[in-house]
């Protein structure tokens, strides 16, 4: 949608996308944030504005931390279709229709010329720095890293629910609309490789990010990915179980109990199918293989072996300070 950053840019807004708006605008328009709300400092952008303009209906739980971030004192939503049931925060106006008609009618009544913009700049690089320097998180910026490195902006990210989905999901940049496929909500572990299938169909090469747990929910796909000759190339972060719940777990300060998984060998698995297939010992050397997957257009699967600290956008650590 064009119009989202001609309208920041009237406005000198940044812009701050949930994951069904991310590439609205790229990630590359210099006032699109490119990060989750759940960061401290995307969360202190957002609190210290004076009017929040929430486009599309996404200010859900996932996106709200269950509706207790800080936001600015006025909210207008610009919405295709009245909610079904009463929001959990009430806008003080509310704009029904259109999305793109009711944002060029807004566009055209701003005064021109475009505003400064009022946002620090570089806020992205900062944020991703800190995480880089920071030991807990290193290994997965570098995951992201890699993700970046490899991929054009024509790839489509299909994450999964694991740790190395939500990192790719709610941090990996978006050049475009339709670029990210991200199963928003609980109890949809699996989600990925089934829908890698038919993203791929359209055409456009796929990188699928999972884990281990989520993959043996679909292997059979697999043998479509070949029979098919798909351009998809699966990522699985190899943790030997569930990465998400053994950190719940672990944080409570309780055993692990059914987290922990007999996994194949994925690589062997992959090749009785008749798939491609490359072992990565560490993140180090993660980009170069992503990348020659994909640049392949025919399907393979890279096995990343990893533990991931799990990022700000999982509800365990929403309250962090």
């Amino acid at each position: 949608m064009l119009t989202t950053g001609a309208l920041a840019a009237r406005l000198g807004a940044p812009v701050v996308s949930t994951y069904r708006g991310r590439g609205c605008p790229s990630t590359a328009h210099p006032l699109a944030v490119g990060l989750p709300p759940h960061e401290p400092e995307v969360a202190a952008l957002i609190a210290s504005a004076e009017v929040l303009l929430a486009v599309g209906g996404d200010l859900d739980g996932m996106n709200t931390r269950n509706w207790t971030m800080p936001r600015p004192p006025r909210l207008v939503t610009l919405d295709a279709a009245a909610p079904a049931e009463p929001p959990e925060w009430p806008a003080d106006a509310a704009v029904v229709g259109r999305l793109g008609a009711a944002l060029d009618g807004l566009l055209r009544r701003l005064p021109a010329p475009d505003r400064e913009p009022w946002a620090p700049d570089g806020l992205r690089k900062t944020v991703l720095a800190r995480l880089r320097a920071d030991p807990a998180t290193a290994d997965a910026v570098g995951l992201l890293d890699a993700v970046e490195a490899a991929r054009t902006p024509e790839t489509v990210l299909v994450c999964d629910m694991a740790v190395a989905g939500y990192w790719v999901g709610g941090y990996a940049g978006a050049p475009a609309p339709r670029r990210l496929a991200y199963p928003v909500g609980w109890g949809t572990l699996g989600f990925a490789l089934p829908a890698a299938v038919g993203a791929a169909a359209t055409g456009r090469p796929v990188l699928v990010v999972c884990g281990d747990g989520g993959l043996m929910m679909g292997l059979g796909e697999l043998a479509t990915l070949v029979q098919q000759r798909l351009p998809v190339t699966v990522l699985v972060v190899d943790d030997g179980g569930y990465g998400m719940l053994r950190y719940d777990q672990a944080r409570a300060g309780h055993p692990p109990a059914g987290v922990d998984l007999a996994t194949p060998d994925f690589p062997a698995l992959a090749a009785a199918f008749g798939l491609p297939a490359t072992d990565v010992g560490a993140v180090a050397g993660l980009a170069p293989a992503l990348a020659a997957a994909l640049a392949s257009g025919a399907p393979h699967l890279v096995r990343l072996p990893a533990r991931l600290t799990p990022p700000r956008t999982t509800s365990p650590r929403w309250h962090e300070d």
